[in-house]
Parts: structure tokens; C-alpha cells; sequence
């Protein structure tokens, strides 16, 4: 009877040992695969410098879509963020709001490498200059709203 229980604890001890050793492989395994499997999935967002900035705004066709009910500013704000994750650009939302309205327009910006953060107004591809205090509509050259476009302030969301 105490051979039966060596040799049963002897073979429990092994099997533990060497799915121990299975166990920590293969979680090394799946840890590289897993890390391998997710570049090219948003991991990998960068900030671009001002010429990649220019070069991308200049051939994305966001700007070519017609502004409608249905398609306002937020539409372009976001398709303009979503082309640049796909060129693997971090690309920010812009929510500004405007002097005693509730009113409130969505542009983008990028966090250049060479040149800090710059503002792009997707409908346009213009560079943007984005302060409070300053008309935003009417310096850029764009249709200005029934409202004051004087800005009070605005949010980036990453």
C-alpha cells in the first residue's frame, strides 16, 4: 500500500512540475503571438511631423463631400480622424464652442513632431487657428453662422 501511495504521489508531483512548465511556455508563447497579432490595430498610432500632416490632408478626399443636414462638421471631423488612424496618424476631435450660443463646430488637429499641435478644418483642409476670443468663421474665410463665431473655448479628444 505505501508503494502504491509513493509511486501516486511521485506521478502527481510530475505531472504538476511539467504542466508548470507547459503552462509558463505556452503563456510566453501566446504573450508574443498576442503582441505580434496586435500591430497594425491602433496600437501603433503615432504623431506625424507637419509634412506628413500636409502631404496626407492634401490627397484624403474628406473635404470633397457636400456639407448637408445629414453630413455637418462632426461627420468630416470624424472621417478625416478615421482616414488618418488608418495611415497610422493620431489625429484629435476639435469641439468648439462659441460666445453665448449652444452652438458648436468639430474640426481636427495632429500633434506634429516638428510644429506642436495644429488645427485642420476638414471641409476645407485649411490650417486652422483656434482661439478664444477670436472670430473663427469669418478669419477663415468660410460662410459665417447665424451666430456670434467669436470662440469661448474648445475640447480635444484624442
Amino acid at each position: 500500500m505505501r508503494q502504491i501511495k509513493a509511486i501516486f504521489l511521485i506521478l502527481l508531483i510530475a505531472t504538476l512540475f511539467l504542466s508548470w512548465n507547459i503552462y509558463f511556455m505556452r503563456y510566453g508563447e501566446g504573450y508574443s503571438r498576442g503582441v505580434a497579432d496586435g500591430v497594425g490595430h491602433g496600437f501603433n498610432m503615432r504623431d506625424p511631423t507637419y509634412y506628413e500632416v500636409m502631404q496626407f490632408v492634401s490627397t484624403d478626399q474628406t473635404n470633397e463631400h457636400e456639407y448637408s443636414d445629414s453630413y455637418s462638421c462632426i461627420s468630416f471631423a470624424i472621417d478625416l480622424k478615421n482616414n488618418a488612424s488608418e495611415k497610422g496618424y493620431r489625429c484629435g476631435l476639435v469641439f468648439i464652442y462659441f460666445q453665448g450660443t449652444t452652438g458648436i463646430h468639430a474640426i481636427n488637429c495632429f500633434n506634429t513632431t516638428d510644429r506642436g499641435v495644429i488645427f485642420i478644418e476638414p471641409q476645407t483642409d485649411q490650417v486652422a487657428s483656434v482661439q478664444a476670443g477670436e472670430r473663427y468663421f469669418v478669419l477663415k474665410g468660410l460662410i459665417p453662422p447665424a451666430y456670434d463665431d467669436t470662440v469661448e473655448r474648445y475640447i480635444i479628444a484624442w
